[in-house]
């Protein structure tokens, strides 16, 4: 609370000034929101900059607001599905009109809806899902992180470390409670280690390299077999 309470004056000061940097207002404003437990009132606010100032921002600024939006959702918010894939949307939307064809930013926001989908079953956030639910659930996550993936791939050199990590993320996807499907599973799991056994020495990427090659190494195909998902017999 008492964070809050300086953000809270921070934000009277902004407002005093002129002209008012909305950009701040909008930071402080989420800021105040994840002190008070996500203090609706303070999240609107900050939405409110983002729908009355499109024109100002620029569509690219718009669709980094949109993300920030969302991000703050997933996270806080009571993890507000719902608010967060409509945020998710409008900076996919708007990412689409103002940037090319493959860029990696869109393939992030892809990534990002998949997650969000999967998060919301894999956390219970719904009770004992209908087959009906964990369809379209699964499904759309897997929709999405297949475009990110197709992206990546036309972007990206074939042992870049994001592509692992589309790789690992699939991997955990098809061994997960709701989706089991070992073969697929351990064929993204194989990519994702190949790409992994190339990456030098001394990398930022080179511990969680080791990690994931030993994890292969010590027993994932076994404990990979008890896997089960709600729906089988």
């Amino acid at each position: 609370m008492e964070v809050a309470t300086w953000y809270l004056k921070a934000i009277d000061l902004e407002g005093k000034l002129q002209p008012v940097n909305y950009l701040n207002l909008f930071k402080m404003y989420l800021k105040v929101a994840e002190c008070l437990e996500n203090d609706k009132i303070y999240y609107d606010k900050a939405k409110n900059i983002v729908t009355n100032l499109t024109d100002e921002n620029g569509p690219l600024q718009t669709a980094r607001l949109y993300f920030k939006l969302a991000q703050h959702c997933s996270l806080y918010s009571d993890r507000d599905h719902g608010e967060a894939l409509n945020c998710y949307l409008a900076c996919l939307h708007t990412q689409q009109e103002a940037l090319p064809e493959n860029d990696l930013n869109i393939a992030l926001t892809y990534k990002q809806i998949a997650t969000l989908h999967n998060d919301h079953l894999s956390r219970h956030e719904i009770r004992e899902p209908s087959f009906s639910e964990y369809l379209a659930y699964t499904s759309i996550a897997e929709f999405f992180m297949g475009k990110c993936l197709s992206m990546q791939l036309k972007t990206l050199p074939a042992t870049h470390p994001e592509l692992a990590k589309t790789y690992f993320w699939f991997r955990s996807f098809y061994l997960s409670a709701f989706q089991r499907n070992i073969a697929l599973a351990l064929e993204y799991f194989e990519k994702a280690i190949n790409i992994f056994q190339t990456i030098t020495l001394g990398s930022r990427w080179h511990s969680r390299a080791i990690r994931h090659v030993h994890d292969i190494k010590s027993g994932f195909y076994m404990a990979s077999q008890n896997y089960r998902t709600p729906y089988e017999n």
